[in-house]
């Protein structure tokens, strides 16, 4: 589950510690890395659920969840507490979208501040400075 978000940010890390990218060029990994984590997370992890299974199987390992103990969902303020207790799976679902959801929420921030920066300095690109006329 976490190989391919992992790889994906990896790979996207390494770019940008490149020392011959631009600020618009890193802006745009940025965003295609939160659409990639956004497409993810819409497509929901019952794919990634089944891949784990089969690796599990390849292995031998047992894929079934087990909890010794029931896992119980914080009831927050203005929520009515009817004491449901959630399964491993839907504990690890809920999980995995928090984790996606927080991803997201700093890419988002990332590619923002970075897209405010290669606005402020476009002027610099070569593009810019061939098409700028010379008076």
């Amino acid at each position: 589950m976490w190989d391919k978000i992992l790889n994906q940010i990896y790979r996207v890390n390494k770019l940008l510690q490149s020392s011959n990218i631009s600020i618009d060029q890193a802006s745009k990994m940025i965003n295609c890395l939160n659409v990639s984590l956004q497409e993810m997370r819409d497509s929901g992890n019952e794919q990634i659920k089944t891949e784990a299974i089969s690796i599990c199987d390849k292995v031998g390992i047992k894929s079934e969840l087990k909890i010794k103990r029931t896992i119980k969902r914080k009831v927050m303020s203005g929520e009515n507490s009817s004491g449901e207790d959630i399964s491993a799976d839907q504990f690890l679902t809920l999980e995995y979208y928090k984790v996606l959801d927080n991803m997201m929420a700093q890419m988002k921030w990332r590619f923002e501040q970075l897209s405010n920066i290669a606005v402020d300095f476009q002027f610099l690109s070569a593009h810019s400075l061939s098409v700028t006329p010379v008076e």
